[in-house]
């Protein structure tokens, strides 16, 4: 860098305000979040860029603290969530198992499937639930193992032998969706 000469004036306020601030603008640009800020060395600056080098350390601490708070909140919503839908698909398992029962103590074969029907939809929400407590921290469901391990519910095994009646075959994209989507096409499956 090459300074050209001016009256001393010029040269007193490169030497004492626009390096300074040179050296804080640069420290600024090189700090991250979560990297300590460290204070000028220089013993020499005017006291405004001083209390502005202080300023900056201060605010990168706070920063910091805040970041380290909202990772940790982040960390307990996860768990939460996660623990929610554990029990969420635990309920629904009982819940399934119950309409079961009822089933088999019913006489009536039409009465008898309804509950089936009802204990299936029970199930298959149970398995969303449990797929939603593998990613509790993006709230979506991977689609395709999801997919198969329903259809695998449905079907009653995992898989139709060559004297089947019919055969499944699953056709789904290797992506994720959101839970809200997963719950309708839960049902719509």
């Amino acid at each position: 860098q090459v300074v050209a000469l001016v009256p001393s004036e010029g040269v007193g306020v490169e030497l004492s305000v626009a390096r300074p601030l040179r050296r804080i603008a640069a420290k600024v640009r090189a700090w991250s979040p979560g990297d300590p800020f460290k204070p000028l060395q220089e013993t020499y600056d005017p006291p405004e860029v001083r209390d502005l080098d202080t300023a900056l350390l201060a605010a990168s601490g706070a920063i910091g603290r805040w970041e380290a708070e909202l990772r940790k909140a982040l960390m307990q919503r996860d768990l939460m969530m996660e623990e929610m839908n554990h029990r969420v698909h635990n309920n629904l398992q009982i819940i399934a198992s119950l309409l079961s029962m009822q089933a088999d103590s019913t006489r009536g074969v039409d009465v008898r499937a309804e509950f089936a029907v009802a204990r299936d939809r029970v199930r298959a929400l149970s398995i969303l639930y449990r797929h939603l407590s593998l990613r509790a921290s993006t709230g979506r469901v991977a689609l395709r193992p999801f997919i198969e391990e329903l259809i695998r519910q449905m079907n009653g095994v995992d898989s139709v032998g060559p004297n089947g009646l019919f055969a499944i075959e699953i056709d789904v994209d290797d992506i994720e969706i959101e839970s809200e989507r997963a719950d309708s096409l839960t049902l719509l499956i």
